[in-house]
C-alpha cells in the first residue's frame, strides 16, 4: 500500500516455522531469521514496544472501569489493546524527528504532508460514553419528539469497518 518492500523478518519459532509461511517468504525473495523461544533479549525493540502497548491498554481499561464500572468490563481488553496500538503508531517521537511511526513508514516526513492529517485532534478517551444516532430517526422518518434519538454506548476506538470519521 505504501510502496515498501519487506526484505527480512525476525521471528520466534511459533507459527512462522510453518512451511506455508516459509514458502511465501522464499517466493517473495525475503529472508527469515529465527531467535530462541522466550529469548526476549534477542528482540529488545519489539519487546519494549509490546510492553508499552500492553501497559497502556491496561491503564486505559482500568481507568474506564473506575469511571463506568456498571458497563466497562475486562471483556473489553482486546479493544483497549487495539486503541493502545493506534495511539502508539500515531504519536510523534523524538527519535523519529518528531514524526509518527506511520508517517515514517508511509514516507510522509514532509511538514506540509503532516499538517494535512492530525490524529491527535480526533482522539477520544477509551471507554468514555458516546452517543449513537438511532437508525429509526432519520430526516425522512420522524419519531415522536419525546423519543430519544440516540443510544448511549461505550467508545472502544476507531472503527476498522467504517469511514475514518465514524
Amino acid at each position: 500500500q505504501h510502496g515498501i518492500k519487506i526484505t527480512k523478518y525476525r521471528a520466534d519459532n511459533g507459527i512462522f516455522r510453518s512451511k506455508a509461511f516459509q514458502d511465501d517468504v522464499d517466493k517473495l525473495n525475503q529472508q527469515l531469521d529465527f531467535f530462541g523461544v522466550d529469548a526476549h533479549h534477542q528482540n529488545g525493540v519489539a519487546e519494549r514496544a509490546i510492553r508499552t502497548i500492553i501497559e497502556s491498554a491496561r491503564t486505559m481499561l482500568l481507568h474506564a472501569i473506575t469511571k463506568w464500572p456498571a458497563k466497562v468490563t475486562f471483556d473489553l481488553w482486546p479493544f483497549a489493546v487495539r486503541q493502545a496500538i493506534t495511539i502508539y503508531n500515531n504519536t510523534p517521537r523524538k527519535d523519529l524527528n518528531w514524526c509518527t511511526p506511520e508517517e515514517v513508514f508511509a514516507g510522509m516526513t514532509n511538514p506540509e504532508d503532516r499538517s494535512k492529517y492530525s490524529f491527535i485532534k480526533e482522539l477520544k478517551t477509551f471507554g468514555c460514553p458516546c452517543y449513537v444516532l438511532n437508525t429509526e430517526s432519520t430526516p425522512t422518518k420522524r419519531l415522536n419528539k419525546w423519543t430519544s434519538k440516540s443510544t448511549k454506548c461505550i467508545y472502544l476506538g476507531k472503527s476498522r469497518s467504517h469511514a475514518s470519521n465514524v
